[in-house]
């Protein structure tokens, strides 16, 4: 396994674990899931975009028989995966929602067995089951946040399916030549025109000042454009399932910064979520014979 690449996904997730802070001041200044996905990829395409520009325009090409993969990536692997997990919440506690978002390791586990002929070997399936277990506790599931329905299961269920379907579209296209920075400025582009249609503009324009312009850049640099590129050029070098696991590095993060930075209380559930995180994901990176 390519140390480099693991780090890259490593550091990915823990980039994606710090959207709950500028989040958390976004939705004080008014601003809805959709505002805030809408907001930080059009700030994320802007600079990548620019940036691509400046660096080789023909970063930009794209084969039209390979549209459909990249649309996938944008409106299914993002902007849908964002819209149900928004409604996981809104149907289920927060705990319970975070708990299903993290089924999304399984999927990808054995849908690239199926597609890429990935081996599906006792030390994954060990790895998987720990990091699955450590999200559960991480989650705060235990800690009485068991209320749910019907449809917040479809709804939770469907987002981590669509979260992991972002790796395995995104494998796709990787291995049809595509470099990781063409990958992600189509998704940013393609999940922010999506977006366009769902927020609220008038909550954006009422919000416009230095706090909002701050946060909307350090949600796009910081936990959107950073972690789609570190993760897109692991991915290109590590098994998708295992990329799947490795990225689970997210809510260990997210939840230090809850307990550094805004004070919320760590619980036990939550550290013993912390460590079996990192113990899966030592497993995967045990060197076997």
């Amino acid at each position: 396994m390519d140390k480099k690449a693991c780090i890259f996904i490593l550091l990915a997730g823990a980039c994606w674990g710090t959207n709950g802070l500028f989040f958390r001041q976004l939705s004080a200044l008014g601003f809805g899931t959709m505002e805030v996905l809408f907001t930080k990829m059009l700030v994320a395409m802007i600079l990548l975009g620019g940036y691509l520009l400046i660096r080789d325009a023909s970063l930009f090409r794209m084969h039209l028989r390979d549209l459909w993969v990249f649309l996938a990536i944008g409106f299914v692997g993002m902007l849908a995966f964002n819209y149900f997990y928004f409604q996981a919440m809104v149907y289920n506690t927060v705990a319970v929602a975070v708990a299903l978002l993290y089924t999304s390791p399984i999927f990808v586990v054995f849908l690239s067995a199926v597609l890429f002929k990935e081996r599906v070997t006792k030390v994954k399936l060990l790895a998987l089951t720990v990091i699955f277990g450590g999200c559960l506790c991480a989650s705060g599931i235990f800690l009485g946040g068991l209320e749910f329905s019907a449809l917040g299961l479809f709804f939770g269920i469907g987002a981590g399916l669509f979260y992991g379907s972002y790796s395995i579209f995104s494998r796709i296209v990787l291995d049809r030549g595509y470099t990781s920075l063409t990958v992600a400025f189509y998704a940013i582009a393609i999940s922010c025109m999506g977006g366009f249609f769902l927020a609220d503009h008038s909550v954006i324009i009422g919000s416009f000042g230095l706090p909002m312009v701050v946060n909307v850049v350090g949600i796009a640099v910081f936990a959107c454009l950073t972690p789609m590129l570190l993760y897109t050029a692991g991915l290109q070098k590590v098994e998708t399932g295992v990329a799947a696991m490795l990225v689970t590095s997210e809510p260990v993060v997210a939840a230090l910064i809850s307990a550094v930075v805004l004070s919320e209380p760590l619980s036990i559930f939550t550290v013993i979520g912390i460590v079996l995180i990192l113990t899966g994901i030592m497993v995967m990176n045990v060197k076997r014979s």
